[in-house]
């Protein structure tokens, strides 16, 4: 799993490549927390490449949701891959995350 974190437009875009699982699920909180506690506005999680998350990645994308939350930014999740999207609604967590096709998008 990497992260890989720029600032575009006043927003903060976080990509995640790769697969999270128990290995990298702490590091997936820690880069994400960072991220959020960082970004001056908007933060936008690019989940195009992410292959694979289990529930302790889920749980670090809800850890950066209360902080944001927190903050008053903003956040969206973009261009989650097809069992990624399906994770999310199993857990329902597409009731909490603003989930959109791509970065453009999040960005309007």
């Amino acid at each position: 799993m990497k992260l890989q974190i720029e600032q575009q437009d006043n927003a903060t875009i976080v990509q995640i490549h790769g697969s999270v699982d128990m290995a990298g699920a702490e590091r997936l909180r820690e880069g994400l927390l960072d991220a959020a506690t960082d970004a001056p506005g908007r933060v936008i999680v690019d989940l195009q490449h992410m292959t694979f998350i289990n529930s302790l990645g889920l749980g670090a994308l809800i850890a950066m949701f209360l902080q944001c939350r927190k903050d008053g930014k903003p956040l969206s999740l973009v261009s989650p891959q097809p069992k990624i999207v399906r994770m999310l609604e199993l857990t329902r967590l597409t009731k909490i995350f603003d989930v959109c096709d791509s970065v453009e998008d999040a960005l309007r």
